[in-house]
């Protein structure tokens, strides 16, 4: 699993695996799943979880560092 998280845009997105991407689905508001071609999920991209408040700036990003290292 990999997380990346875009500051400018507010954006996160979690993947499950690096294989292709078949489709992608609106799954909740600014929530989109990304699946294979067997219908296996292979990321979430997550718009705006600041700005939502899910979840706190310095945890995401202290979450970020240590899932790249």
């Amino acid at each position: 699993m990999r997380i990346t998280y875009d500051e400018e845009a507010d954006a996160m997105y979690i993947y499950f695996s690096e294989l292709p991407v078949a489709d992608t689905k609106k799954v909740g508001e600014g929530i989109f799943i990304d699946l294979d071609r067997e219908g296996v999920i292979r990321g979430l991209e997550i718009l705006s979880p600041i700005g939502r408040g899910w979840v706190r700036k310095d945890k995401l990003l202290q979450l970020h560092t240590v899932l790249q290292d």
